[in-house]
């Protein structure tokens, strides 16, 4: 039940939300009754953090086989955002436009590793 509970909100939060989301809801969906979401998560919060965390860590999971064997996901996170902002200042002092910046950002990403220039 609780992998049913987990799956139905994270569908209800993506569509409407965390604040448009009740436990009630995610009960309703489910297909259970509000106190069996309260035995499983003691507050929505809870329950919006298991779900957010599940997913990151899935996410930095798949990132990880992505990156090189040397490139940590995060030092390529700081990297990416290190460059972007240098890209985006040189942008605005010569009138590039974002999506320019954005592009000079994926071939550098590519040429690091050309699996990630898929992402």
């Amino acid at each position: 039940m609780k992998d049913k509970i987990r799956y139905h909100a994270i569908r209800l939060f993506d569509r409407d939300g965390f604040h448009g989301t009740s436990m009630r809801d995610i009960a309703d969906a489910a297909g259970c009754k509000t106190p069996t979401v309260y035995h499983h998560y003691k507050s929505k919060e809870d329950l919006f953090d298991e779900v957010v965390r599940v997913a990151y860590l899935d996410l930095l999971s798949a990132q990880r086989e992505l990156l090189p064997e040397i490139i940590a996901p995060e030092d390529y996170c700081v990297e990416s955002l290190i460059q972007k902002k240098r890209l985006s200042e040189e942008a605005s002092s010569n009138g590039t436009t974002e999506a320019k910046v954005n592009s000079s950002i994926k071939t550098s990403i590519t040429k690091i590793n050309p699996a990630m220039g898929a992402l």
